[in-house]
This record gives C-alpha cells, structure tokens and sequence, in this order.
C-alpha cells in the first residue's frame, strides 16, 4: 500500500469524527494541535525525513484542521444562538445586590452576567483557531448579541427596582393613612 492511499485511509477514518464533535473544547484543541504542526518552517520535520511523504501527510493534516475548523465555527454558532442569544435569565441572575456583595470574591467571574461569561468563553475558544477575518466577524456578532441580552437584562433589573420602590412608597402612604385613623 502506498503512502498517498494510507493518508487517504486515515483521512476518511478521522473526518467523521471530527464532523460529529460536539465539544467546543475538544474542537478548539485540536485546531490548536494541528495549527502548532503546520506552524513549523517549510523543509522541517516530516517534509524533510519523509520528502513527499511528509508533503503528503502536511495535506492530509491541512484537510483535517480546515474541517476542524468549519466544526468549530459551526458549533461556536450553535452555542452563541443557543446559549447566550436565546438566553432567559433566572431570577439569581437578575439579583445584583446579592451578587454583588457576596463574600466570595476569589473568582470575579461569578458577578458577571452569564451571557457575558458564556460570550468571553466562546470567544477565548475561537481565538487563534479559526480565519481572523471570521473570527472577528463572529466577534462583532456575539458581543453585539450579549450587549443587547446585558441591555434587556438591565431594563429588567431597572423596573424591578421601580416597582419596589413604588410598593414601599405606597406602604408607607398606607401605614400613614392608618396612623392618621
């Protein structure tokens, strides 16, 4: 069997699984591995022991990173619509007082927002992975998404505010009426 079908072999080995990778994580690492392989100077490692061979097996893992990134693209999307646009926040999500002055400030990351959380996370994974055309494209997308989920948030907060203050305002104008009877 010659090189060039051995290379063909674990490409149709390796490509379905990288097509049905649902991991953010894994995808990101593995466009990091293959990114540091293609990183090294022309005429170094393989190319150089193997000639063609290593010609051949740079196309192979060239073909694999391009598919790893198009997962990874794909999948950062898929969570972007799902988990930061579609996002409906919680109640403890909205209670920033609370947040705010818990006692555990070791992990500053706790009083953020979870879309922001979730839209650093993404952003991190995509970071030198992917094109800097695409990853600044889905860049401007996702932080626009999670500015506007941090915009509605706040108008939230804002009127719950409001509607506590005007509950007590009106207590207090009931206490009085009762004093006054």
């Amino acid at each position: 069997m010659n090189f060039k079908v051995l290379c063909s072999y674990l490409y149709d080995y390796i490509r379905p699984r990288i097509i049905h990778e649902t991991s953010i994580d894994v995808l990101s690492e593995l466009c990091n591995i293959l990114q540091s392989h293609m990183a090294q100077p022309v005429g170094y490692g393989l190319e150089k022991e193997l000639g063609e061979r290593g010609l051949r097996f740079n196309l192979l893992i060239r073909n694999v990173l391009e598919d790893a990134q198009q997962r990874l693209v794909f999948r950062a999307q898929t969570y972007i619509r799902t988990e930061i646009q579609s996002n409906v926040p919680l109640l403890p999500d909205l209670d920033y007082p609370a947040k705010l002055s818990a006692p555990d400030t070791d992990d500053i990351h706790h009083q953020w927002f979870p879309t922001l959380r979730r839209t650093l996370w993404v952003l991190s994974k995509l970071y030198g992975c992917i094109n800097s055309a695409i990853f600044d494209d889905i860049a401007q997308d996702v932080v626009s998404i999670c500015r506007a989920t941090l915009k509605s948030a706040s108008d939230t907060i804002s009127s719950k505010q409001a509607w506590i203050h005007a509950h007590k305002r009106d207590m207090m104008r009931f206490r009085e009426r009762l004093r006054a009877n």
